[in-house]
């Protein structure tokens, strides 16, 4: 693995760990990524709304110079993702 030298790379391994910490954990998917000039948000699904938390709190320790924010809402029929998509 190389170091982390850039924004880049930091930003790459936050969301790697960000998918072992969650989806590869079984906790929880990664149902979409946005990305735009300046932020990347990720759109995650889990059944227990505690587990955001606790992942948060992960993250942070591992990524303390990365600012992250994080909004948590109900959306048992997946509303948010769905409006995401292309409309026919």
């Amino acid at each position: 693995m190389r170091a982390l030298g850039d924004e880049t790379d930091l930003s790459f391994a936050f969301e790697d760990a960000l998918f072992a910490e969650l989806q590869d954990a079984g906790r929880g998917i990664v149902a979409a990524v946005m990305t735009t000039e300046t932020t990347r948000e990720f759109i995650t699904y889990t059944a227990d709304s505690s587990i955001g938390a606790k992942l948060l709190g992960r993250l942070r320790a591992k990524f303390p110079n990365l600012e992250v924010s994080v909004s948590s809402q109900l959306d048992a029929d997946w509303q948010l993702f769905h409006s995401l998509l292309p409309k026919a």
